[in-house]
């Protein structure tokens, strides 16, 4: 995290923010010994929580040491440290590699940062036009992450490859590789987008655009004919088509004038249908209950106890509860709960005691957050196995009123979600 933060302070300043120079020294400073404790402790592997002194296997080494080349010049003073990472580089995967390399080249070792970037060219998986490099392995960490992966590698092929055609062949197919991972307008969490924006700028400065007065046209099923302009200071443009048929759809783009141009598709629909059901991720799932509350005298004084949630009425208290399943312990990890229309949270009851369920019974989160139409519990590390939350809330409105389902999922790896089923309540005047 250290080295994380110490990356983000030296990009504020070189885009011109106030960064105190004293704080990016202590950073230098501490992110230094963290590297040495981790070459000391000579860990292989990356996997599961990387905290304390000597944490970290060798993606995580390489994340330091990349992010160390980038600060002020001192001249040979981390050539050392890129001699004592040898060890690693024989057991690096593709994305500590490039990072490496990066490393590598950033300090002016061209020709070890060259002999990198070709194991990481003969390692691309290439086919159909594109390439890219696999993550480390499924753990949802940012080193398991195949399109910060191919971003990477892609700016360590660009950084410290020869600029040949085979360089040039394997970066155009990179490209259409992240193009094609793409999700309207960014990719699938805001650390890919920002690593797939840095790949393709550094893709732009060594293969800038042709100039001239492309055009391009695009007709969709046959039908309507779209033609934009894609000469010298075009901007990227977005064409919507609607009426998509059931059953195969087609878009036919047509290039003049001897341009380049990459393009992406995406098919955006809504889903009409009702009660929608559980869906279970990989190794997660998450199950949603109601419960109507009322007030009695326990032991150690007054508390609630929770009731089959009929006979609602209007002001009545409510308790959601949220059972999340995991098969591994998770990190940053976001449960929404949407809230049934009509209703709206109830506050200061936290810590209220529930009859048969104590005070400690709610899951521990880091943060809550109140939204229009939700309520957001965000949790920095919980555990595998089973977790418990609640949050309350009174009904405003009567009527028999819907509930989107909840979902469970990591924001740094979105493919690894599940929700629970779509909820009715029943509330009277």
């Amino acid at each position: 995290m250290s080295a994380y933060a110490l990356w983000g302070l030296w990009q504020a300043k070189r885009e011109g923010r106030p960064v105190d120079d004293a704080v990016l020294e202590r950073g230098r400073t501490a992110v230094e010994r963290q590297l040495e404790a981790s070459l000391a402790a000579g860990k292989d592997e990356d996997a599961g929580s990387s905290y304390g002194a000597g944490a970290g296997g060798p993606a995580i080494r390489a994340f330091m040491f990349f992010v160390l080349s980038h600060m002020p010049p001192v001249p040979g003073a981390y050539n050392a440290l890129a001699e004592r990472m040898l060890a690693d580089a024989a057991r690096m995967k593709p994305q500590a590699r490039a990072l490496y390399a990066l490393a590598l080249s950033n300090l002016g070792l061209a020709e070890r940062a060259g002999e990198e970037a070709k194991r990481l060219m003969s390692g691309a998986e290439r086919a159909g036009g594109m390439a890219r490099w696999e993550g480390a392995s499924f753990d949802h960490g940012w080193q398991a992450d195949n399109i910060q992966t191919t971003a990477a590698a892609l700016r360590a092929v660009l950084a410290a490859a020869p600029a040949d055609g085979a360089r040039g062949a394997l970066a155009v197919e990179a490209v259409q590789g992240l193009l094609h991972q793409r999700r309207d307008s960014g990719w699938a969490s805001t650390q890919d987008t920002a690593a797939a924006a840095y790949a393709l700028v550094d893709y732009l400065k060594t293969a800038p655009p042709k100039a001239g007065s492309a055009v391009l046209t695009a007709r969709f099923n046959g039908g309507e004919l779209r033609t934009v302009g894609l000469g010298d200071g075009a901007v990227p443009q977005t064409l919507v088509f609607k009426g998509a048929r059931v059953a195969e759809n087609g878009v036919d783009l047509t290039l003049t004038g001897g341009a380049d141009a990459f393009y992406t598709a995406s098919l955006t629909y809504h889903d009409a249908g009702e009660d929608l059901h559980e869906q279970a991720g990989r190794g997660l799932r998450v199950r949603r209950g109601y419960a109507k509350v009322e007030p009695v005298r326990l032991p150690r004084g007054p508390g609630y106890r929770a009731v089959p949630a009929r006979d609602l009425r209007r002001g009545d208290l409510v308790l959601v509860t949220l059972e999340v399943q995991s098969d591994a312990e998770r990190e940053f990890f976001m449960l929404e709960d949407f809230l049934p229309w009509g209703f709206e949270p109830a506050e200061g009851f936290e810590e209220a005691e529930f009859e048969g369920l104590g005070r400690e019974w709610s899951g521990r989160t880091d943060a809550r957050e109140r939204r229009d139409d939700r309520i957001a519990l965000l949790v920095s590390r919980r555990p595998a196995g089973r977790s418990l939350y609640r949050t309350h809330l009174r009904p405003e409105a009567a009527g028999r009123l819907h509930a989107l389902p909840a979902v469970a999922q990591l924001p740094y790896a979105p493919d690894l979600r599940a929700s629970s089923a779509e909820a009715r309540l029943d509330v009277g005047h």
